[in-house]
């Protein structure tokens, strides 16, 4: 048995979605079983970014990550809306945009506008 917490977070899902904004003080998170690991998603600002953490489900350990920024203006944003998983890409609405990240190679994919 094992635990991962996610500092000053709280899931882009329900029942528990984030209440308020993307900020300094708060997160947003949510994850998904890829092959034979765990991808988190971890929406961060101040710089605005985004985490990708795999982790093994057997041990919890992190197996790999990576951050990427994202371009948002401001320092705070609304929580980013998926929309759907379509394996490795996860799609999201972020500030109004449609954004595809691919989540193998830890990317953007796709952006609109």
């Amino acid at each position: 048995m094992w635990q991962y917490t996610v500092d000053k977070g709280a899931p882009l899902d329900d029942p528990d979605s984030i209440a308020g904004l993307v900020d300094g003080d708060q997160s947003g998170w949510t994850w998904r079983i890829l092959g034979d690991q765990l991808m988190l998603m971890i929406f961060r600002a101040a710089p605005n970014q985004l985490a990708f953490q795999t982790i093994n489900p057997k041990d919890g350990t992190v197996a790999a990550g990576k951050t990427i920024a994202l371009k948002i203006d401001g320092d705070f944003y609304s929580p980013p809306t998926l929309i759907a998983w379509q394996d490795p890409v996860a799609w999201f609405l972020v500030e109004s945009d449609l954004v595809g990240f691919d989540t193998g190679a830890m990317s953007i994919k796709f952006s609109y506008p």
